[in-house]
């Protein structure tokens, strides 16, 4: 995702599922937004299409504009709801062994009619289920490189690393290619950001720390650091209970980070909005009392969007 320029007249369109608790909700929902912190729900809160292939569920929606500005949505191939007890054995490790090795995908010229569903298999069997897909376009290469999280049998499909492959147009895919792992724990819900000449890549650790991290690097696939003051930061939020980030710039400049909350202690699950002026530093400031959202969306991404799209998507749905 690259947040290096700003459209003059912008707006949000924020892309995710609702639950893991019905079929209907693990499903691509939409939201819009005029500020960038006033959500309101597109189609009175239903999803906008439904998966039929597969696990006939999609769950961590992305969303990408394409140079031909076209859209693409990739999702993971997973319905927790109906598969989870009796597919799985109620068991996250049968689900990360033997889950889907495709992802699923939707085009749409106008972001308001797509295409059917198709299922991309990018991983052979040595691979796991492929979990949490994100896209983001390598200029240097012209190619769009798709990146997931998934096991492998190099490590008896124990932790989790993250893989990509390359395409020029979602319709045929390069190899599979190793990007990142962590020494000591698996990583999932990847997310890339381009902020001028710097890659900014969210990652959530499993352990050690049990929480998201940050990392930055000069290039989309070499060499990465921990930003520390992510690290100290995330230290003081309760341990274990974060994951999905996604992040954007807001019209003030400012950015925010959305943070999928999935414990116990508050009252609404689903995203958390965290603010800072200058993220680099890694430190963030929790701002729920700027934001509203019209229920408790899950793991998805942010797409900036013109106003005259924004205006299309709110027509649309108000009369379907």
């Amino acid at each position: 995702m690259y947040m290096g320029d700003f459209m003059e007249e912008k707006a949000y369109l924020l892309v995710h599922y609702k639950s893991p608790n019905a079929r209907i909700e693990e499903q691509v929902h939409f939201a819009v937004s005029r500020d960038g912190y006033q959500w309101e729900a597109v189609n009175g809160g239903a999803p906008v299409f439904i998966a039929d292939k597969g696990e006939r569920g999609v769950r961590d929606p992305s969303i990408i504009r394409t140079q031909d500005n076209h859209f693409v949505i990739l999702g993971t191939d997973l319905c927790m709801s109906e598969n989870f007890e009796k597919k799985y054995q109620k068991q996250w490790a049968n689900m990360g062994r033997y889950g889907s090795r495709s992802i699923s995908m939707w085009k749409s010229e106008d972001l308001i009619h797509w295409s059917g569903q198709r299922l991309v298999q990018l991983c052979d069997e040595n691979f796991g289920c492929c979990w949490g897909p994100d896209v983001l376009y390598n200029a240097h290469t012209g190619k769009y490189m798709v990146y997931w999280a998934s096991s492998h049998s190099s490590n008896d499909y124990g932790a989790k690393s993250i893989y990509y492959a390359e395409t020029a147009d979602f319709e045929s895919f390069g190899e599979v290619k190793f990007l990142c792992a962590k020494e000591d724990a698996s990583v999932v819900d990847p997310q890339i950001h381009q902020v001028g000449g710097t890659y900014f890549r969210f990652l959530k650790s499993r352990s050690n720390p049990f929480a998201v991290i940050l990392e930055k690097g000069k290039t989309i696939d070499g060499a990465y650091e921990r930003v520390r003051g992510f690290d100290e930061w995330m230290g003081r939020l309760t341990a274990n209970e974060y994951e999905a980030p996604s992040m954007y710039q807001l019209p003030d400049g400012q950015w925010c980070l959305l943070l999928d909350y999935f414990g116990e202690k508050r009252k609404c699950k689903g995203y958390v909005p965290f603010i800072a002026t200058d993220f680099e530093n890694g430190v963030f400031e929790e701002a729920s009392d700027r934001f509203s959202f019209p229920y408790g969306m899950k793991h998805g991404s942010v797409l900036e969007i013109t106003a005259e799209e924004y205006e299309r998507i709110r027509d649309y749905w108000t009369w379907v």
